[in-house]
């Protein structure tokens, strides 16, 4: 008797239509002296911006990138893109003054069928596909999610005279950090309601928090570190020689 076997396909996931805004147009002015672009610092052998490039790359749930980077550069991110085979990536857009205006920009460049968009800082290159894509799922489920860490330090609050007055639950506090990924049309209209004040967001959080909107929060793992100042370069090198040993901390 002939016996046949067949090899099942893997299911493939249809996920609403998202778009990763990449904002890599700051001036990285704390490293001045260490380097002339922290985006292009290689560390362990690989510029800081193609990590993360690659990262979102990666994710299943990200359909397209669009970076948006200081006008002098954006050839170079083409040409990085290139040299490290980002092929989702459709756009590099000048940044504006502040952040969230630069995020704007890149969100003018999303195809009209996006869904939903993931903001993300261009300096966190050791971002995993894994955890983009579960901020990408709890996105879908509640509208708003965002990476983020414990915040395990004991935190104090100061008082007018900047003195210690009071300690703060840390229990109901995180450390924000990226992807934020957002429904686009509800990220759009609270970018619209805030275009007096968006310089003031520090982060899109910040821009949906100014609609009333809550963000689902994903805890992320320690390596999600963000490159601004010197001494996280030190981290970083660690952080890439770790992740080579297959290191999961």
């Amino acid at each position: 008797m002939e016996l046949c076997f067949f090899k099942s396909k893997k299911k493939s996931v249809k996920y609403p239509k998202t778009v990763a805004v990449i904002a890599a147009a700051g001036s990285g002015s704390r490293m001045k002296n260490v380097c002339d672009d922290k985006l292009f610092y290689t560390v362990e052998g690989i510029p800081v911006l193609a990590r993360t490039l690659m990262a979102y790359n990666a994710a299943e749930t990200v359909s397209k990138i669009v970076v948006v980077a200081r006008r002098s550069i954006v050839g170079d991110v083409y040409a990085l893109a290139r040299e490290y085979g980002v092929d989702k990536l459709i756009a590099v857009v000048p940044g504006g003054e502040s952040r969230a205006e630069s995020v704007a920009a890149g969100i003018s460049e999303l195809p009209d069928d996006t869904k939903f968009v993931a903001v993300a800082d261009g300096d966190r290159p050791f971002i995993s596909p894994f955890v983009i894509d579960e901020v990408s799922r709890e996105a879908y489920k509640s509208g708003g999610a965002a990476a983020c860490g414990e915040v395990t330090d004991t935190i104090k609050e100061l008082n007018a005279e900047a003195k210690i007055s009071k300690t703060v639950d840390r229990r109901r506090l995180v450390a924000m950090q990226t992807p934020q990924t957002f429904e686009l049309e509800s990220y759009k209209a609270a970018l619209l309601k805030m275009s007096q004040g968006i310089s003031a967001a520090t982060d899109d959080c910040a821009v949906m928090e100014s609609m009333g909107h809550t963000v689902t929060p994903v805890f992320s793992d320690k390596f999600n570190i963000k490159i601004t100042s010197p001494e996280d370069l030190v981290f970083a090198e660690a952080i890439a020689r770790l992740k080579k040993e297959g290191s999961s901390l």
